[in-house]
């Protein structure tokens, strides 16, 4: 299983087009079968578990398909409230299959990036 990340940095890996589509379409299938109302959250655990398992997406490809659909997902709001919603929750379903230590390790490791930004933004309120 992929373990949770917040995506702050795109990848750097090179795609040719078949697999950026296809990641592209893959991810956006994953998200909306995740959002289904009438499962639990343990549903929702084990669909995600069978999807993995399917995929076998790598890292670097989630990473990669996260920013596809971002992209591809960016132009109406309606799509971007409905991506961030949909990443959400598949981040919440990713840290309820992690075992304690690796959420303690995620919750280190996404900490420094927010208080990075908590500290930019103050810096760039104080500069202007």
């Amino acid at each position: 299983m992929i373990r949770p990340d917040i995506y702050s940095k795109p990848p750097t890996s090179e795609l040719d087009l078949r697999t950026f589509i296809r990641l592209g379409e893959e991810r956006t299938e994953m998200l909306r079968s995740l959002q289904d109302d009438n499962l639990s959250r343990m549903g929702r655990v084990e669909k995600l578990k069978t999807i993995a398992d399917e995929s076998k997406v790598s890292s670097e490809l989630d990473l990669a398909s996260h920013f596809i659909v971002r992209l591809a997902l960016c132009e109406e709001e309606w799509q971007s409230n409905w991506l961030v919603r949909a990443e959400m929750n598949l981040l919440r379903i990713r840290f309820d299959c992690c075992s304690p230590s690796e959420r303690t390790s995620f919750l280190d490791d996404s900490m420094g990036v927010y208080i990075n930004s908590q500290e930019k933004g103050k810096k760039d309120l104080f500069d202007a």
